[in-house]
């Protein structure tokens, strides 16, 4: 299972997200710089569930 906690980022090596306080992923920036490394089809799943 994958925790990420309010300002923490997670990466799939491309684009780089951040738990924001609303508890959803926001976008932040192009790159692989993050506290978690997930794969593709991993971060979609995650952004899927917050729809």
């Amino acid at each position: 299972m994958l925790e990420i906690g309010v300002g923490e980022t997670v990466t799939d090596g491309y684009r780089t997200f951040v738990m924001g306080h609303d508890l959803n992923l926001h976008f932040v920036s192009y790159g692989n710089h993050a506290t978690h490394h997930v794969s593709e089809d991993v971060l979609k799943i995650v952004l899927k569930s917050q729809e």
